[in-house]
Parts: structure tokens; C-alpha cells; sequence
């Protein structure tokens, strides 16, 4: 509740601001205005003045130290000189020609009032969507929004069982392998003894068993860093390995000298965790990392340091944990950790897996060779080569795109942190639930078919499965757990799914999105403004619709403005979230690769802020204006009625006058009648 009301504070600030401006610059300037006119130009040059001194203060407030002295001279004197400026360059700009033009043209011209509104629905939309791609997506009241809108268009994308999703568009060299996931399940974990940590007799088998089956890569979803309890009489002392943790860790430690079959066995992928530290270090919008220090392994008294280039490779299950809803969106491509005393770079799972598996030629050895020349020579040298971990990492951009694989996967010059679009997992394979059978999902990448294959771990070493080499061939077997004691369970855009579907999902995300999702580019920007276009259209039109000199009166009686404005708002909503979706996906021209989102949520709440802004600075003026209208129709009126009774006086006097003239007259006849008679006699 108390992001939803900040960012509708944001954005109303935002959107309120922006109206303002542009109607000061439009309005005729303060020597040419009324009496209204002057007060509303007043009222607005406050609110412009005031927002950029807001806006001027955070920036200070980032940069320079203050204290109490210089802030209370800021206070002072930084708005009234923004105050001063403003008016005079809001004044020379209304007072211009060109200005006085367009008012002319907008007033006369109902057309050209239209395309003033969508054209100021665009711009708002725009300014939204670069301030929050810019400056505001790394905090969570902004993007947490945006994160809704993309979690609705990856449930429209996701695949399912029996039903082929397709993301057409893809090149073949960026069409993410074969994945089969070991599910460690209920059956399983029941066949097994409901065991405390997984066997590590039956995790031998398994990937042994895997890599005989001619599996193109292994990944051991299992935590590896305790040791198989040695108690209950069986005569271990505490300096002594389990005899399951002495026989995995010796297959292990001669991986390298075995063969698979008759080809050379495929590398495997552990997991290491880190230990924990009193910091929400894995929660969105942390502008420093906690530089972790790595758990030991069993494994490590027995296996030799493993080389950069060895089959056997250290990688970490770190995903970013979003704290407004607790769901697991992002990735770390890159984990700042400590290691033996030093700091260095672990790479995520999925940027490990991809960058193998992108390799057609499968010479593993070079792709690893060039990954840690990555992660210790130009992800940030002034990180790796310090003597001693420090206890907070703050994450830089990089200063240079990366490509890994054969070229095929791209990771952009961006900062390599939480936040942003670019960092989000696009999930497109959800979790059905428990199923002792096989379970195959199909979708469909360019021309090429591809498949996620569920198989019970119980039932593939027991060999009660069809032909498993035609699952397990040239795929990536992800080993995990989804029985109902894991603690390796997450809440995804697409439900809760076992941390072995996570990884695969952000195996596909970094295939799919040639490395990230697209969060700045000219395409990025046509689709953007197109969609901005059509919203701006819909409520422009339903603003015209609704006017008192177009619409009928049955449509201002049974919709009006705002009931009309919801249901346009939904309807084209609707549209742009389906859009959007297609345009990640890809297959829609020109974006036919996909790996493109749309930032929708925010600019379109932008829009329809500026329209209420609008409509109520609309009402205001009609309000005032009427009162102006009233008050001048008042005076009239009273005008009138002291002239009637002037006139009424006058009237008075004159009929007074009259009525003498008349007395007079009679007197005066009455006296020529006398002298009449006088002269007659």
C-alpha cells in the first residue's frame, strides 16, 4: 500500500509539474493578462519553482555535504531566484510570436486542439518512461509496477505440457539446448529414507549414470558444503568422511581422467553457497553487495583447487529476491564473493551453463579460459586484485559489451546490479507439480525444436524409464530437488518452482534475450512510441467524444467522461499488455528476434494522471470563468437597476414637471378667460 501511494505521488507530482509547465508557456504572458489570468500564471510559476527547487536540493543533497547554516540559506534563497528566473523566461516565451500563434490556432480550431492533446499524451508517456529507464529503476516503488506488467506478459508467453509454445525469429546460433531436470521427488525422497541432506551414494550414481548417457552438460542443483552425518554406530571418527561423501569425492576428483562412454565426459556444474550475513543483500535496490565469504566444501579435502579451464567448475545459485512481493526475478550474472581470503568473481549457473553450451564446437576449455579472463581481468581489476575482501562491493557498469560463447551471447555495457529490465529472468516454463512419469514440454525457438524433460530421479536409476539416452543425449541435465522437505523452493512471475526450474528458466532467458532483455535502443524506442500513440489516440478521442459540441446528449447522460475513460483505459490496456508480450517473444516486425520489453505501466499511468491533471485544470478554468461570468452578469444587473431607477426618478420629475406645466396652463386659461370677460363688460 505504501508503494502503490508513493508512486501515485511521484507521478502525480510529475504529471502535474509537466501540465503546468506547458501551460505557462502557453498562456499570454503576465503584462497581456486578465485579472484571472494573472492569478492562475502565479499560482503555476509557485508550483514550477517550487518542484525544481525540490529537485535541486536532492541533488545537492547527494553531493555536498551541508548543515543546518547552509541549509536554511538554501531554503531561502534557491526558490525565490528559481521563482524570478522562471517568471521572466516564462513571460518572453508566451509573449512570443510564435506562442501567441499557436493560441490562436488551438482556440479556433478544434483539430488542432485534438492533436495537442495526443501530442502531449506522447511526451508525457516518453518523459516518463526515460526518467524510469534512466534515473529510477533501481527503486522499488517505480519498478515494482513495471515488474507486475512483465510478470502478466510472461504468463501469457509461458509454455505447457501438450501445447508447443513458439518464439519465432530466433537465429540458430541463440537456440537454447535440450534441458532435463533429475527431479529428486516425493517417490523419490520416500524410496530413499526421507534423508536429511540428499545421498550423496545416490548423486554419484546420477552423474555418472548422466554422463554415460552422453549428456551435454551437468549441473548438481545440491549444496555440497556438509558432510553426510557419521554417527549412530557406525564407527567414523569426527576427522573422517561418510563412506558416500569419500565415494562421490573420489569420482570427482578423477572426472577428468575418465571417459564417459566412448567420448569424453561432459563438464559438471556444483553449486557453492556463501555464508550468511545480517544483510537483505539479496533484496532489490541495495546500492552496495555484501562481499560474502564462500562455505568450504566435503569436496575440497579431497579434490585438488580446481583450474580455470577444469571439468569441473563452481558456480553460484544467487538470484535477486524482490522485497515488495517476495518473488525471485532477477539474476546475478556475476556474484562478488571471498574466497580463501581474496575477493573474486563466481559466476551465476545460468552464465556458466549458457556460455558453455552456446559453444557448437564444445571446446569447453577455450569458453572457460575467456569466462575467467572475464571475471577477473574486466569485469572491475581494482575489485579482484585487492589483498583482502572488503565488506561491501559497489557494483560499477561494465565498460564494455561481453559476448561469451561462439559471440552468441551478448552482455551489454550496463551495471551489473539488480535493478533494471535487463537483469530480469524472462521465465517461460512453469512448474506443474509432483508426477512420477516423464513430463515433456515443447516450444518451438526460430525453426528449431526444443524440449524441458522432467524425469524421476528414482525411476532413471532404477531403469524403469523408456529409453532414457534419447532424453539425456546432447542435453543439459539439471540434478535437484522438489520433494516436500526441500527448502529449495521459490516464488517466480509463474508460481513456485524448484530452484533446478529457476536455472533453467534463466538458462532459456539468456539464450532467448542474446544476454538481457533490451532496455534501451531505437527499437525499443519505435515500439514504445507507437504504443504510447495508440493510448494518447484512445483518450484524446474519448475527450473529444465526450465535448458538449460533439457528443449526443444520450451519451453524456448513460457514459460521460470518466466511465467512458475507464473503459477505454482497459481496453487499450489490455491491447498493450498483449503487445508487449509479443514483442518480448519476438516473431512481430521489426522486432522479430524478441528481447524487447515495452514500459507500459508507468507511462500509461503518466497519461492518465496528465489527463485528470487536465481535465480538472480544464474544470477549474470553466468554474472561474463561469464566476467571473456570474459576478460580471451580477454588476450588470445592478447596473441596470440603478439606471431604472434613475430613470424611474426622472420619470418622477418629469411627470411632476408635466402636472405643474398643466396647472399652469389651466391658470393661465382661467386668467385669459377673466380678461375676456373684463374686456367684453
Amino acid at each position: 500500500m505504501l508503494y502503490a501511494l508513493t508512486l501515485a505521488g511521484f507521478v502525480f507530482l510529475f504529471v502535474t509539474f509537466f501540465h503546468f509547465f506547458y501551460e505557462r508557456l502557453t498562456s499570454p504572458a503576465n503584462n497581456h493578462a486578465d485579472e484571472l489570468e494573472l492569478y492562475t500564471n502565479k499560482r503555476m510559476d509557485l508550483y514550477v519553482s517550487l518542484f525544481l527547487s525540490g529537485l535541486l536540493f536532492l541533488w545537492l543533497y547527494d553531493y555536498f555535504p551541508a548543515n543546518i547554516y547552509s541549509v536554511t540559506i538554501l531554503v531561502i534563497s534557491i526558490p525565490t531566484l528559481i521563482f524570478s528566473m522562471w517568471n521572466i523566461i516564462a513571460d518572453k516565451i508566451s509573449s512570443s510570436k510564435l506562442v501567441f500563434w499557436w493560441r490562436e490556432q488551438r482556440d479556433q480550431k478544434d483539430w488542432v486542439k485534438f492533436g495537442e492533446r495526443v501530442g502531449l499524451d506522447v511526451i508525457v508517456g516518453t518523459l516518463m518512461a526515460v526518467i524510469f529507464l534512466q534515473w529510477l529503476h533501481e527503486y522499488p516503488f517505480l519498478s515494482n509496477p513495471e515488474d507486475a506488467s512483465m510478470d502478466f506478459a510472461m504468463q501469457i508467453n509461458q509454455c505447457d505440457e501438450g501445447v508447443t509454445c513458439s518464439f519465432p525469429g530466433k537465429d540458430k546460433k541463440r537456440v537454447p539446448p535440450n534441458i532435463v531436470l533429475l527431479n529428486i521427488d516425493d517417490e523419490t525422497y520416500d524410496k530413499w529414507g526421507k534423508p536429511l541432506l540428499t545421498p550423496r551414494k545416490y548423486l554419484k550414481q546420477l552423474i555418472e549414470s548422466v554422463a554415460n548417457d552422453g549428456a551435454r552438460l551437468i549441473v548438481v542443483d545440491v549444496f555440497l558444503s556438509q558432510k553426510t552425518p557419521t554417527d549412530g554406530g557406525l564407527g567414523y571418527s569426527d576427522d573422517e568422511l561418510h563412506l558416500d561423501d569419500q565415494e562421490l569425492g573420489n569420482y570427482l576428483a578423477r572426472y577428468g581422467q575418465r571417459s564417459c562412454g566412448d567420448k569424453e565426459c561432459p563438464p559438471i556444474v556444483l553449486i557453492r553457497n556463501s555464508k550468511p550475513k545480517n544483510t537483505k543483500s539479496d533484496y532489490f535496490g541495495v546500492d552496495e553487495w555484501p562481499v560474502s565469504e564462500m562455505r568450504p566444501s566435503f569436496l575440497d579435502e579431497i579434490m585438488k583447487p580446481s583450474s580455470p579451464t577444469s571439468l569441473i567448475q563452481w558456480a553460484s545459485p544467487v538470484f535477486w529476491i524482490s522485497q515488495f512481493d517476495g518473488h525471485l526475478r532477477r539474476w546475478w550474472l556475476w556474484r562478488p564473493v571471498c574466497e580463501n581470503g581474496k575477493p573474486k568473481f563466481i559466476p551465476s549457473v545460468e552464465l556458466l551453463v549458457a556460455s558453455l553450451a552456446s559453444r557448437e564446437d564444445k571446446d569447453y576449455k577455450t569458453a572457460l579460459t575467456e569466462l575467467d579472463h572475464i571475471s577477473s581481468k574486466e569485469i572491475d581489476r581494482d575489485f579482484v586484485e585487492q589483498t583482502s575482501c572488503p565488506p561491501t562491493y559497489e557494483p560499477k557498469p561494465l565498460p564494455k559489451s561481453i559476448f561469451l560463447g561462439d559471440g552468441n551471447l551478448e552482455i551489454k555495457r550496463d551495471e551489473l546490479r539488480g535493478g533494471g529490465v535487463s537483469q530480469r529472468i524472462m521465465f517461460v516454463m512453469p512448474w506443474r507439480g509432483q508426477s512420477s512419469r516423464v513430463i515433456r514440454v515443447p516450444a518451438k525457438f526460430g525453426s528449431e525444436d526444443r524440449y524441458l524433460t522432467i524425469l524421476p530421479a528414482y525411476h532413471y536409476l532404477k531403469g524403469s524409464i523408456l529409453s532414457p539416452i534419447s532424453y539425456i543425449k546432447d542435453s543439459v541435465v539439471i540434478i535437484g530437488n522438489s520433494h516436500y522437505d526441500t527448502t529449495d523452493r521459490h516464488e517466480t512471475p509463474l508460481g513456485g518452482m524448484p530452484g533446478m526450474l529457476v536455472l533453467a528458466n534463466g538458462i532459456y532467458s539468456l539464450f532467448l534475450n542474446g544476454g538481457q532483455i533490451e532496455s534501451l535502443g531505437l527499437k525499443k524506442a519505435v515500439a514504445e512510441f507507437l504504443l504510447l500513440l495508440i493510448f494518447g489516440l484512445g483518450v484524446a478521442l474519448i475527450n473529444l467524444a465526450s465535448s458538449p459540441k460533439i457528443a449526443p446528449d444520450w451519451w453524456r447522460k448513460r457514459f460521460g467522461y470518466w466511465p467512458a475513460m475507464f473503459i477505454v483505459t482497459g481496453i487499450i490496456g489490455g491491447f498493450l499488455i498483449f503487445s508487449s508480450s509479443r514483442i518480448l517473444r519476438g516473431g512481430v516486425w521489426p522486432w522479430n528476434e524478441g528481447g524487447v520489453w515495452v514500459d507500459f505501466s508507468l507511462p500509461l499511468v503518466a497519461i492518465f494522471f496528465h489527463h485528470i491533471v487536465t481535465r480538472f485544470h480544464d474544470l477549474g478554468k470553466t468554474v472561474k470563468e463561469a464566476t467571473t461570468n456570474e459576478l460580471e452578469a451580477i454588476a450588470r444587473e445592478t447596473d441596470v437597476r440603478e439606471m431604472a431607477t434613475k430613470m424611474e426618478k426622472e420619470k418622477l420629475v418629469c411627470q411632476d414637471e408635466l402636472h405643474k406645466c398643466k396647472q399652469d396652463n389651466t391658470q393661465l386659461l382661467l386668467e385669459l378667460q377673466k380678461s375676456s370677460k373684463l374686456r367684453k363688460e
